[in-house]
């Protein structure tokens, strides 16, 4: 038995370490790059700020999308705000939240519930005239919310994922899942709407592998194999960041690879998130090196979190026009970004191993 134990460890060690080299030296092949297309998050904004002038100014000059969170005490004042965007000429998302207490994100575990504002969202649009063109649905693990208000090291993080990974993991719930949200699908494009998902970059790990859930199953997010309009790969640096000594330099890498990869094997439409969590840490300057990551993976949509932190700019226009300088530019690969990828793949192997276990 032990030595059976051994050989299953050493050929999982050889899987790992040959996905890790598939990935981390990854190049782009040659291909023509698309313009830029640049949105961004719109989360606890007031709305008097997404009216005043400048602000809409700013988004009709630069074209720049906007993903709004809306909630349901929102709707009403909602209205007139994306009348004038719709005037303008303004390009907009709904990005419907639920109560703190249902769990705000969309899970597994509150998919009837957000089915049922989807409800009252196409109700109030057909009511105010509201031109409803894209739902953004944000999939996300209640479990995130305890990680993003504790900050802790490494070793914090690793009990935080094995505690997910057991409350979350179970695949029979996930594919029921996976059939409501075909369901939340059909009804937005029911109604003339494209319907997108946010997914955590994570997730990124299983794609290529036929049949492969765990990383989603983690996740609480049924995205591959579904008739999404488009993903959108969520790469926020934050959490890492804060709990381990990898650099912005070494994720930047690793985000270059992943776009790279998601080229590859996901052919639909695409975008990547990028920023970080705390619109006070907004920063141009780390975003263009994002960017350039990105578009140099070949992915011309970006997503940037958040107008938030961009307002808070004595002079935003400024920080656009630094961001809109961003030229494809691949990183150089550093030992921190190959370290990071290995780990990325022991990680999603336990994932699968656990769900295996969990459904015998």
């Amino acid at each position: 038995m032990k030595i059976l134990k051994v050989i299953f460890g050493m050929i999982i060690l050889v899987a790992v370490f040959q996905l890790f080299i598939s990935v981390a030296f990854a190049e782009n092949p040659e291909q023509t790059q698309q313009r830029m297309k640049i949105a961004f998050y719109a989360e606890f904004l007031k709305l008097e700020e997404l009216q005043k002038k400048e602000v809409v100014d700013l988004l009709e000059k630069y074209q720049l999308k906007l993903y709004i969170a809306t909630s349901q005490e929102m709707l009403s004042s909602l209205a007139p705000i994306l009348k004038e965007y719709q005037n303008r000429g303004i390009e907009f998302s709904l990005w419907p939240v639920l109560s703190e207490e249902d769990g705000y994100w969309v899970q597994e575990r509150n998919l009837r519930k957000f089915s049922q504002f989807l409800d009252r969202i196409f109700e109030w649009a057909k009511e105010n005239r509201i031109e409803v063109k894209e739902i953004l649905v944000d999939l996300e693990p209640k479990q995130l919310k305890e990680l993003a208000k504790k900050k802790g090291t490494s070793g914090d993080f690793l009990r935080w994922a094995r505690k997910t990974a057991k409350e979350n993991i179970d695949k029979r719930r996930f594919e029921k899942s996976k059939e409501i949200c075909r369901e939340i699908i059909e009804k937005i494009h029911s109604h003339q709407a494209r319907a997108t998902v946010t997914l955590s970059n994570f997730a990124l790990e299983e794609i290529g592998f036929s049949g492969s859930t765990a990383a989603q199953d983690f996740l609480e997010a049924p995205v591959f194999g579904l008739p999404w309009d488009r993903i959108d790969f969520q790469c926020y640096n934050s959490h890492i960041l804060e709990r381990s000594s990898f650099s912005h330099q070494d994720l930047t890498r690793t985000l270059y690879s992943l776009t790279v990869r998601a080229k590859k094997y996901y052919p639909g439409d695409l975008s990547f998130s990028v920023g970080l969590l705390d619109p006070e840490g907004f920063s141009s300057q780390e975003l263009l090196i994002d960017i350039e990551a990105v578009l140099a993976g070949g992915v011309s949509k970006v997503n940037v979190y958040s107008l938030d932190g961009l307002l808070k700019f004595p002079e935003p226009e400024k920080e656009i026009q630094k961001i809109f300088q961003a030229k494809p530019k691949r990183p150089k690969l550093t030992l921190g970004a190959a370290w990071f990828i290995f780990w990325r793949k022991v990680g999603w192997f336990y994932l699968r191993g656990r769900q295996f276990l969990r459904n015998l």
